[in-house]
């Protein structure tokens, strides 16, 4: 049986003008059998100030109708809330805040309106917190408004544990998911949480679970934006959207010494939980097409393939993708129409955890990895002058066939000449 349940002495000083919430934090314990058991998990308790609103002389008590104070012609109340979680270690993984897991502090947490803006408190300054050494954070003084909740934290650490586990308790499961985000006019990668309503109570076990940050995955996709036909008739310009298959056509006549210039654009993805570098990037470029290092500042080419250091001291973190160009070209015969396909690939990569890529090695051409992009062009020639000339020269023999067989079945008329067809 349970004999007795006590959260411990309590004692506030009452202070007529204190505005700020106070903030109890403490621990449960239960006799049973004449031994006394205590929770290792700590219970929080936020006390906000009182707000008083005197009557106003103008209220008529007895008339129910009336506007009530504090009500501003039925606008919403100008009282603010509070808005606090908890930031945890997820050391098993599970999407689940146990008591035996690790509290993180030193995370920062801030409030975004829709428009991406952090939110400000009535003094000008950002309503802003930082988890303590009990993992706990607050936002007080939040007008009430939907917001989401952003948490700034070493993304090259940890990763964002299971997103609202189902069947886990709104007070023990993770609100956030890792997201890039452009807050106040600055990319940004954070924990975000969906809207959240913030009234007069405010919003409370707005939480962030985190992992040891364990696999490292960086992905290259590669895709043909843009293709120019350049000859001696006209230049023509076809646009893709993140195409890897696309056809650019040329007149016969026109084959001979036209140029095609050919836009690639290389997408590098960090899709794992390590934030990490791309210290190097190979394209094999076909014998069939000509690299020109004006068009290229940042590529240069070392025997039969092309090499681009650019991103080399730019850390990827989680989710992050980062954009390069290329650009080829081919000078046209008749005899080389056809298909070009150009592959490139993470030659060289890097994180400071020394972690390897979870599903490729870099610079082993081993087009199955994720970490190997494919484009194919296809140069065709116009055939659609021949068809139209096909086409009128069957028309004309139609029509010579029928008015031949038309004046033949006069002149049979004209004779009284019966013909059976």
């Amino acid at each position: 049986d349970l004999y007795s349940y006590g959260i411990g002495d309590l004692l506030v000083n009452y202070d007529e003008n204190r505005t700020e919430p106070v903030v109890i934090t403490n621990v449960a314990s239960a006799s049973y059998g004449g031994e006394v058991l205590t929770t290792s998990e700590e219970i929080t308790h936020i006390l906000q100030a009182e707000t008083i609103i005197e009557d106003d002389p103008n209220i008529d008590p007895n008339n129910p109708e009336q506007e009530e104070p504090g009500n501003d012609n039925g606008q919403q109340s100008s009282a603010k809330g509070l808005v606090s979680g908890t930031a945890w270690l997820d050391e098993n993984q599970d999407g689940q805040k146990d008591s035996n897991e690790k509290l993180l502090s030193g995370i920062n947490v801030k409030l975004l309106d829709k428009d991406g803006n952090t939110v400000k408190a009535e003094n000008g300054n950002e309503i802003a917190a930082t988890t303590n050494d009990k993992g706990f954070y607050m936002l007080s003084d939040v007008p009430q408004g939907e917001y989401v909740v952003i948490f700034d934290y070493d993304t090259s650490k940890y990763a964002t544990t299971l997103y609202k586990k189902d069947g886990v308790a709104e007070s023990r499961n993770s609100d956030a998911i890792l997201k890039q985000l452009t807050v106040n006019g600055e990319q940004k990668t954070l924990g975000v949480t969906d809207n959240i309503e913030v009234r007069e109570n405010g919003a409370s076990n707005i939480d962030l679970g985190l992992m040891s940050a364990t696999k490292f995955d960086l992905e290259l996709n590669k895709y043909i934006s843009k293709i120019v036909v350049r000859t001696n008739k006209e230049t023509k310009t076809y646009n893709y959207d993140k195409a890897t298959l696309a056809k650019a056509e040329i007149a016969a006549k026109q084959l001979q010494g036209s140029n095609v210039i050919i836009e690639y654009q290389i997408e590098v993805k960090n899709a794992g939980e390590i934030a990490g570098y791309v210290k190097n990037i190979v394209d094999y470029m076909p014998s069939s097409l000509q690299f020109s290092s004006e068009l290229n500042k940042d590529w240069y080419q070392s025997g039969a393939n092309l090499y681009n250091e650019s991103l080399a001291n730019t850390k990827i973190l989680p989710g992050e993708t980062k954009l390069i160009k290329l650009t080829l070209t081919k000078s046209m015969t008749e005899e080389n129409t056809g298909l070009v396909n150009n592959k490139a690939e993470i030659a060289e990569s890097f994180n400071e955890a020394g972690v390897n890529d979870l599903d490729s090695t870099p610079g082993n051409k081993v087009q199955k990895e994720d970490d190997m992009g494919s484009a194919d062009v296809i140069i065709g020639v116009k055939t659609g002058a021949m068809i139209t000339y096909i086409s009128l020269s069957l028309s004309v023999m139609i029509v010579i066939g029928i008015g031949a067989y038309l004046v033949k079945r006069k002149m049979d008329d004209e004779n009284n000449i019966e013909v059976n067809f």
